[in-house]
């Protein structure tokens, strides 16, 4: 992209950027995010734990079976249950999210991550899924490409992440297709 363009529009977790958004008040500043895509990419950044009315720092919460339910449920208060407050949020996101042409995730976030976030059953882990605001997400938004920043630390990923962005982007200014997806 050259200097005259517009950034490409991209959801990302806030703590990546810097935020102390996390359950313990951190950040998780991610500088291949922030400073290399932030070259082509302009950012919005969404923290759902933050903007359901979870505190900063809060509880940890984490995702447990429930019989074939998987919940995102207080670590340690296990009556603190807020599921249905994050998919509410991803669909209350729809109208902002359709000028998004991508979003970067945390890993292992268990409102965020997009694969393998343990998920405990009985007290143990017994598998891996997605974060509860990550999947209703992609869910409502199945052409907007996702990816966490773990995996974008691989070029490869990276670049079909970008390429697939872009393609979105590029897609969404064609004035017959702004409703469309490219895939």
């Amino acid at each position: 992209m050259n200097q005259s363009s517009p950034k490409i529009l991209v959801g990302v977790s806030r703590c990546l950027l810097g935020d102390n958004v996390r359950y313990d008040g951190q950040a998780k500043q991610n500088a291949l995010i922030q400073h290399t895509l932030g070259k082509i990419f302009e950012y919005r950044p969404i923290c759902p734990e933050v903007e359901i009315g979870l505190g900063v720092p809060r509880e940890p919460i984490q995702l447990v079976k429930i019989g074939t339910d998987t919940r995102s449920i207080g670590v340690v208060n296990t009556t603190l249950d807020v599921t249905d407050s994050l998919r509410q949020l991803a669909h209350s996101h729809g109208q902002k999210n359709d000028q998004l042409c991508g979003f970067i995730f945390k890993k292992n976030s268990p409102s965020c991550g997009i694969e393998g976030v343990n998920v405990v059953d009985n007290g143990h882990v017994s598998a891996t899924g997605m974060g509860i605001y990550a999947q209703q997400f992609s869910i409502n938004n199945p052409s907007i490409p996702i990816e966490d920043e773990n995996r974008l630390e691989n070029p490869e990923i990276r670049a079909r992440f970008v390429a697939r962005v872009m393609r979105l982007h590029r897609w969404r200014q064609l004035p017959s297709h702004s409703n469309d997806s490219p895939e």
